[in-house]
């Protein structure tokens, strides 16, 4: 897995039991919206390395993604 997926990963699974990080987190380690944040984490778990190993939050982290605006992914 990347870095940079590693890292957009890292700090949703940090905040996850907080709702997800703040918008402001967000902005200032990312660079980026939320919604736009949340369509990386959403494409960085459908990479082929964590497809192989699905990682045992992936619901939860989709049902966040899908409460700030992203349509959820469709596995294959």
């Amino acid at each position: 897995m990347s870095a940079d997926n590693r890292e957009l990963l890292e700090l949703v699974r940090t905040w996850l039991p907080y709702g997800g990080p703040p918008a402001g987190e967000i902005l200032v380690r990312f660079g980026m919206s939320t919604p736009t944040y949340y369509r990386r984490v959403l494409k960085a778990l459908c990479s082929p390395e964590v497809d192989c190993d699905p990682p045992p939050d992936r619901d939860q982290i989709e049902h966040l993604a899908h409460r700030h605006g992203t349509r959820p992914v469709v596995r294959r």
